[in-house]
């Protein structure tokens, strides 16, 4: 009988498929690429060429072009009409994640219709205003975290693994700001920050091949196991509820006590616990702990990537070490300047470490990034072209990086300079820089992210002199269709 239910189920689905296809309104669409291989459509020539495939595919078809990668229609979109797509109150950043990794399910932020306004507002107010706030306590845990990681180097130190080291750096930074100085201290918490992405990123891939069905079918799968059976934001979660709720109770113990002379605590957690829809009589640490693990997910990881490629960038191009460190000596100008506190004023100053990383990550997106869904019923574009409802958009960043008009002379080369004297500060978007998205969809922590990876990189810039192997700059992985760092070691030994 089960032999018969899945081929079955499979006949359903694409009969249904069929029938919404043809009752749909015709639209003047875009036009599909052709593909050879059904379910697999063009997915095996982007994991394998894809720069060749989105060549190929822009100038036969044009600015705006289909293909069919990992189980749907993803609609390519290049540097004219681009900005629409991040202007429209009818594209969603978060629905197309939602439908790929359903993570406001897995951490139950869905139990507020309105997470990801409410999540962009905690950061935007709570953290990414107030970085004034918690400078020296980031720049803390960062001179901490690489004490103990990197440590000293009178002799040259080869550290084969980059990527934990990192990710430990941020993890520490970011809880500080989420937790507050003693949870960051705290190795279970900063574990939980540090690994909880990938075990939700691991745990939701081991099905990934049921998107080549239908994404529906991946999606309601993973559902159904976290549900049912084991969900990794469940132990993390718990952790948390435990730690933060000893915490809580202290402060709250102390501020009825103390009343007005009460000096009230700088961060995410605090931010939660006087919240309007929380209850501080009764606090609901279920509801602050997903508020707080969701943002983790979207936070974390990506500051990592990013600071990764800059710290690549430095030690494989040093034509650009003797400028960076004299920035530091004259912005710091104290006779102490190696080793000191850095302040979110004086990183403003430092226009060409901000270059730098603003040139890094803008050629840290390869090939397409930052898929959204049409919402409306038909989204249509200046040119006329039409997009049905539920369509994913991604970005051509091949086409964008190559292009001299918005990134001047040798688009494609690594210039470390391009950006200094232009008022483009690294968290700033703009059409010519849509790492951090554009318009009503630009990140809301591009702020908090871009003085994390500032005060990291003055950190190492002004302690060590930094090598690749290689003493070149190795270029970066792609792994199964997604970008990854490069993972050759890098030489420190301690400036002189």
């Amino acid at each position: 009988m089960s032999l018969i239910i899945v081929p079955c189920f499979l006949l359903a689905i694409i009969i249904l498929s069929a029938n919404l296809l043809l009752r749909r309104k015709k639209l003047n669409e875009p036009p599909v690429v052709p593909h050879i291989i059904p379910l697999l459509g063009h997915t095996i020539e982007y994991m394998n060429n894809p720069e060749g495939l989105l060549r190929r595919c822009r100038e036969k078809y044009g600015e705006i072009f289909t293909i069919y990668i990992f189980g749907a229609l993803h609609t390519v979109v290049g540097e004219c009409y681009s900005p629409e797509i991040f202007k429209s109150p009818h594209m969603s950043f978060v629905n197309a994640l939602e439908e790929k990794l359903p993570l406001a399910h897995i951490t139950n932020v869905v139990q507020d219709p309105d997470y990801a306004e409410l999540g962009a507002r905690l950061v935007s107010k709570c953290i990414s205003g107030r970085m004034e706030v918690y400078q020296h306590r980031v720049f803390a845990e960062l001179q901490e975290a690489s004490k103990k990681l990197i440590g000293e180097c009178k002799q040259p130190k080869l550290i084969n693994e980059m990527l934990p080291l990192v990710h430990e750096c941020m993890s520490r930074a970011i809880a500080d700001i989420f937790v507050g100085e003693e949870l960051a201290r705290d190795e279970e918490v900063v574990n939980t920050f540090r690994t909880f992405t990938r075990d939700v990123t691991d745990s939701t891939l081991s099905n990934a091949l049921l998107t080549f069905i239908h994404p529906k079918l991946y999606m309601n799968e993973i559902l159904f196991r976290f549900k049912f059976g084991s969900n990794p934001a469940t132990r993390h979660k718990s952790l948390l509820i435990r730690k933060i709720r000893h915490i809580a109770a202290k402060r709250l113990e102390q501020e009825a006590l103390l009343g007005s002379s009460y000096s009230r605590p700088d961060d995410l957690l605090q931010d939660l616990l006087e919240h309007p829809r929380n209850d501080k009589a009764d606090p609901k640490y279920e509801w602050m702990v997903s508020q707080m693990i969701f943002l983790i997910w979207a936070g974390i990881h990506s500051t990592t990537r990013s600071a990764m490629d800059c710290l690549f960038d430095y030690a494989g191009r040093s034509e650009y070490w003797d400028e960076l460190v004299e920035e530091q000596r004259t912005v710091l100008n104290t006779s102490d300047w190696k080793e000191r506190s850095v302040t979110v004023e004086e990183l403003a100053k430092m226009e060409k470490l901000d270059s730098f990383l603003r040139e890094s990550m803008r050629l840290e997106d390869l090939y397409i990034d930052l898929d959204h869904r049409v919402m409306s019923p038909t989204f249509k574009f200046s040119n006329g072209l039409e997009l049905p409802e539920g369509r994913h958009v991604v970005i051509n960043f091949h086409e964008l990086n190559a292009s001299s008009s918005l990134n001047g002379a040798k688009p494609n080369t690594f210039n470390g300079f391009r950006y200094v004297n232009k008022s483009s500060p690294a968290h700033k978007v703009t059409r010519d820089f849509l790492h951090f998205g554009l318009g009503r969809h630009a990140c809301p922590g591009r702020v908090m992210s871009v003085v994390v990876m500032k005060m990291f990189m003055s950190l190492i810039i002004r302690k060590y002199d930094v090598v690749t192997q290689s003493g070149t700059r190795p270029k970066n992985l792609f792994v199964k269709g997604l970008p990854a760092p490069c993972n050759e070691p890098l030489i420190f030994t301690n400036k002189v």
